[in-house]
């Protein structure tokens, strides 16, 4: 079988190497970064059932460990599972399948197994907290393993002993994140930006990988009035050292807080991300649209691609080409990726315009929202006469940021949905996804990046939900106030700065 290349491993400097010699060609300069990382390996994975055992497979950050009890098929999370393993099917949503662990160990189950028939990822990381935010968090403490099988088998197993063993660990190590680019002076820099942690360790794969992207580069590079720099990031999967629950974003944070840190980003207003997991050919847009033609983006109603969010909270639109594995890309999908690329290249030439697009469409966006909203995206253009064009587009993007999210549990059933705009949004699509069990008692949680805003057992009516998103809304405008003014102030002083240093 074969296996995929993980941060930190002997595989990962190799697949470097091979594509810096093949990019040589496009670039005068790369530079390789050391990360930290946290390396998860297994031994062992063994499912025994009335004396018959099944081989599995852990998923990280599943370490050494038994669990052991009666087995128990739920759709969803069973208030009390002392005393049992929890048989589940594999959720298609990564959301759903960290909230399902998270709620499991809350309620004492001894073990979780996930079935599945096959299709669906096997390295999805699980932690202990059911709700995904950047604060440190645990290995979930007791066995969550995979079982390939037909999920109709659960109900065989209700009510048989279940013994679970599991042999992992973690352990330190040192990942690599290339960056390449040309001596272009001042002009304004896009990354294109993909994550090599993750793909298959296959050297057909490889070499058809490393082929998308010198195809994909012969086309960014044509333009010789921006300065395109290539990033492939390690610990985007797994991989944190923190173990926070945002796993996949742990390379691209750690690197762009040192390119942040040396001024090396302030010029830098795009990112084109290449995403080569995912089944489906997808376009998804900066959560500001930057391209002109919806019809071909957002077809998914993805609001942002997972592996944009670094870019997205340094101010820097991000737009995602997801599904791009060798397997998936057809000759005529380039007419798509070509042009994705020359709109987006087209558009960041002129900041000014770009400025101007981002700020339309933005109060656009917000034509149903509370008037302080757009009183705010205004202040921001506004303010591009004394803080310079890239930093009131860095403002702008930074204050559209704030995520917002939302989970509703109805009747045993997961919805979730993840967001940029301000929660008004999210009311509509809700209630039509659970207006079945209207009038039910369900459970709403909201939080965004740092903290949970709401955890609730509700009954499911249109006002009352309502009612809770406009108080919910009134705190996160408060928070959003306070984060524009550090904003406007943070670019005024940067930019007094560099005119002093100018004038000297």
């Amino acid at each position: 079988m074969v296996g995929v290349i993980k941060p930190g491993s002997a595989s990962e400097k190799k697949f470097l190497e091979t594509l810096r010699e093949t990019l040589d060609e496009y670039f005068d300069w790369v530079t390789i970064y050391e990360t930290p990382v946290l390396r998860w390996d297994w031994s062992k994975c063994v499912i025994e059932i009335n004396g018959e055992e099944y081989k599995c497979r852990p998923l990280p950050y599943t370490l050494t460990g038994v669990g052991e009890g009666r087995g128990l098929t739920a759709k969803g999370v069973s208030r009390e599972l002392g005393g049992k393993v929890l048989l589940h099917e594999y959720p298609s949503n990564i959301h759903e399948l960290r909230f399902i662990v998270g709620e499991a160990l809350k309620n004492g189950a001894e073990a979780i197994v996930f079935m599945h028939e096959g299709g669906r990822p096997w390295d999805a990381a699980v932690l202990s907290s059911s709700i995904p935010v950047l604060k440190p968090d645990t290995p979930p403490g007791i066995p969550v393993v995979v079982l390939e099988s037909n999920p109709r088998r659960m109900s065989g197993f209700n009510g048989e002993r279940i013994r679970v063993e599991t042999e992992a660990r973690i352990h330190d190590g040192v990942g690599r994140t290339m960056l390449a680019g040309m001596s272009n002076g001042d002009k304004v820099k896009v990354h294109v930006s993909t994550h090599h942690d993750g793909i298959p360790d296959d050297s057909g794969y490889i070499g058809k990988y490393i082929g998308l992207l010198r195809d994909i580069l012969t086309i960014a590079t044509r333009h010789s009035n921006v300065e395109v720099v290539f990033v492939s990031y390690t610990a985007k999967e797994i991989g944190d050292p923190q173990l926070n629950s945002y796993t996949w974003s742990w390379g691209s944070r750690y690197l762009l807080e040192i390119l942040e840190s040396k001024n090396l980003l302030d010029n830098t207003l795009l990112d084109i991300n290449l995403d080569f997991k995912g089944d489906v050919f997808e376009i998804i847009d900066n959560p500001i649209p930057l391209l002109p033609n919806p019809d071909t983006v957002n077809k998914g109603k993805t609001h942002f691609g997972f592996d944009s969010l670094a870019y997205l909270n340094h101010g820097i639109p991000s737009v995602t080409i997801s599904g791009l594995s060798p397997g998936n890309v057809e000759r005529d999908i380039y007419k798509d990726i070509g042009y994705v690329i020359e709109a987006l290249l087209k558009i960041v030439e002129d900041p000014q315009s770009m400025l101007k697009r981002l700020w339309s469409e933005l109060v656009k966006k917000h034509d149903a929202a509370p008037l302080e909203y757009r009183n705010s995206v205004t202040r921001i253009y506004e303010s591009s006469r004394f803080t310079g064009v890239s930093n009131a587009v860095k403002a702008l993007i930074t204050y559209t940021s704030a995520l917002a999210s939302l989970y509703v549990i109805a009747g045993g059933e997961f919805h979730s949905c993840i967001t940029h705009a301000p929660l008004y949004s999210l009311l509509g699509e809700y209630m039509n996804r659970v207006e079945y069990r209207l009038g039910e008692r369900g459970r709403i949680i909201v939080w965004s990046l740092d903290n949970i805003i709401l955890d609730a057992g509700v009954r499911l009516e249109p006002s009352l939900i309502n009612s809770i998103l406009k108080r919910i809304e009134s705190f996160m405008l408060i928070k959003i106030d306070e984060l524009l003014n550090n904003i406007l102030e943070l670019q005024v002083c940067r930019r007094s700065i560099q005119g002093a240093s100018d004038e000297h």
